[in-house]
């Protein structure tokens, strides 16, 4: 048995004709993302933002704010803090959210670290605009 592959315009237009689907192309710069990573080590980046060269770094990007629902990563963090370490056996375990602004739901997240026991885990850094950097440094990337 043999199945074609279908590509997702056709999916939809099979779906209906009268315009309740659009597709919009999007374009990724693969030859400035390459350029990027062998410009940018990753030992190099992480100096650059003060983080352990070695250490597992799991990074979720974005601005953090409630709709993006960054408390649910806050509870993966607490859940992955005991199953990476058998993954990565004598690694320090970082847990970096990019994108930070103050405000009550960064209070209420830090408050939420604190009350896991997270604090020696969990790292919030501010919006910027090297979100690259923090794509090329993540040994595990989340958003």
């Amino acid at each position: 048995m043999y199945s074609r592959p279908i590509h997702p315009v056709e999916f939809f237009n099979e779906l209906g004709d009268k315009g309740n689907f659009v597709l919009l192309p999007s374009w990724v710069g693969a030859k400035r993302i390459d350029a990027f990573i062998d410009a940018n080590p990753v030992p190099d980046l992480r100096s650059k933002h003060r983080l352990d060269p070695e250490a597992v770094l799991v990074i979720n990007v974005g601005s953090v704010c409630e709709r993006k629902g960054q408390h649910i990563f806050i509870q993966a963090v607490d859940l992955l803090r005991s199953e990476l370490p058998v993954l990565y056996p004598g690694k320090k375990i970082q847990f970096l959210m990019v994108g930070a602004r103050p405000g009550l739901f960064l209070e209420t997240l830090k408050d939420e670290i604190a009350r896991l026991g997270l604090e020696d885990l969990a790292i919030f850094l501010p919006e910027t605009g090297d979100i690259f950097d923090f794509y090329r440094m993540a040994d595990v990337f989340t958003c």
